[in-house]
């Protein structure tokens, strides 16, 4: 995970989880807020891999627990 300047803003995550290998880059970061469904579509000219759910769902609490943990 590579943070932005300011050490606390997440900028990209890379994750290679069972062959599955991919990066998200974050184009914007705010919390207590809501977000339409245009910020998750993704770019259509974008390439499609589908993965399983359930290594998508591990990914993204451990990344949740990792900032809350940094956050305290």
């Amino acid at each position: 995970m590579t943070l932005k300047p300011d050490g606390k803003t997440p900028q990209r995550l890379t994750f290679d989880v069972d062959g599955a290998k991919g990066t998200v880059t974050f184009v914007g970061w705010q919390t207590d807020t809501l977000a339409p469904d245009a910020l998750f579509a993704p770019p259509p000219d974008a390439p499609v891999t589908e993965v399983d759910r359930a290594d998508v769902y591990r990914i993204f609490s451990s990344l949740f627990n990792f900032l809350m943990e940094m956050v305290q």
